[in-house]
């Protein structure tokens, strides 16, 4: 194939690739805030600021695959509608040749999905608990009036109004990581102070207050406490963050140091080596996504484009997040355990390569027979 199509596909393809990606990240960001601003109020210009580019960052192993399968949808399918592809298969060209830009493209767009993924994204995940940190601070420094509900992870805050730097008809309940509750404390008017240091919630000045405590199980342990003091200061400890270091915010170094563990260990569960095939099968999918595109636009001519699009991406998706669903969560099980750990975490990625191929052969003998 002439380099000087290549160039020119992979031209048209960059620059709708850029455009689709900056496109998509803005408006995920903007979703997320908005959704962020709807549920808690009062929070500060400085920690939405602070979220914008965690969100950015922490979604890209999303984002860049489906921006990917735009720019190939739309540069094949307009050569397609425009019987280029035509000309060029009659000139000798066979249909395997014209995906080369293609699978340029897709290589360097895994290498920037496997930096988010591996990178950028643990990174950003670490962030988010001082962010969620910072904001739960601004909402209760500056709380609207009001009847107001405070939702974060590991706690919740109702309170019926807010008046003279006091909360009144306030219900405070903590919850560990799985959902269970640990603390739940009522008061009629009570001042709220939280310690992003120490991740605490002080109630000062309580009247009329009773607390429960509640076991691992989540059951009531003893009976209900009720404190009518008027001067009651009680501190109630919020784990915004899960125990050690989620899987998630795992970098390379420490993700390998735990599979290994877990392979010598032989437990049953085995997140770790699931994050690694996630993270694995999330940096190859620019190349699926972008090939899934490419052979459904010049395979499928249709007149509009967005239809065009939906077509792809149900492809596309509809193929690649069930199967990386069910890689991770047999990774994590012990489905694979009696073979060994070379192919506990070999396998699951091989199964879903397998489909992809298969999937894009079919598209390639759509194509060939016109």
């Amino acid at each position: 194939m002439p380099w000087k199509i290549v160039r020119f596909l992979l031209r048209d393809m960059l620059g709708v690739f850029f455009w689709a990606l900056v496109g998509l990240t803005a408006l995920f960001v903007v979703v997320l805030l908005m959704q962020l601003m709807r549920k808690i109020e009062g929070v500060g210009a400085s920690s939405l600021l602070g979220f914008i580019p965690t969100l950015a960052l922490g979604y890209q192993n999303y984002l860049t695959p489906i921006a990917g399968l735009v720019a190939a949808v739309l540069s094949y399918g307009r050569m397609r509608m425009e019987r280029e592809s035509l000309a060029l298969f009659a000139g000798g060209i066979p249909p395997r040749s014209l995906l080369l830009p293609v699978v340029i493209l897709g290589v360097v767009c895994c290498f920037v999905a496997g930096h988010f993924n591996f990178i950028s994204g643990p990174k950003a995940y670490r962030e988010r608990d001082s962010l969620r940190r910072q904001a739960l601070a601004d909402a209760l420094h500056h709380p609207p009036p009001g009847q107001r509900i405070i939702s974060f992870p590991n706690i919740k805050i109702c309170y019926r109004d807010y008046r003279d730097d006091a909360f009144e008809g306030v219900l405070v309940l903590t919850t560990a990581d799985d959902g269970k509750a640990q603390n739940m404390l009522t008061c009629a008017r009570a001042a709220l102070r939280f310690s992003e240091s120490t991740s605490t919630l002080t109630l000062l000045g309580a009247s009329d207050a009773m607390l429960l405590r509640f076991d691992e199980h989540g059951r009531v342990s003893g009976p209900s406490v009720r404190l009518n003091i008027r001067s009651l200061t009680e501190t109630l400890p919020i784990d915004m963050k899960t125990t050690g270091i989620s899987t998630k915010a795992e970098l390379p170094r420490e993700l390998m140091a735990n599979m290994r563990k877990e392979l010598a260990d032989g437990k049953a569960k085995k997140w770790s080596c699931a994050e690694f095939v996630k993270r694995l099968l999330f940096t190859l999918s620019p190349l699926f996504f972008i090939m899934t595109g490419a052979l459904t636009g010049l395979a499928f001519p249709v007149r509009n484009r967005l239809v065009a699009l939906v077509l792809a991406l149900v492809l596309a998706a509809g193929t690649f997040y069930p199967l990386t669903l069910l890689a991770t969560n047999f990774t994590s099980s012990a489905v694979f355990a009696g073979l060994g750990p070379l192919m506990t975490v070999a396998l699951p990625p091989l199964i879903v390569g397998g489909a992809a191929v298969a999937m894009a052969c079919a598209l390639l003998w759509k194509l060939r027979r016109g």
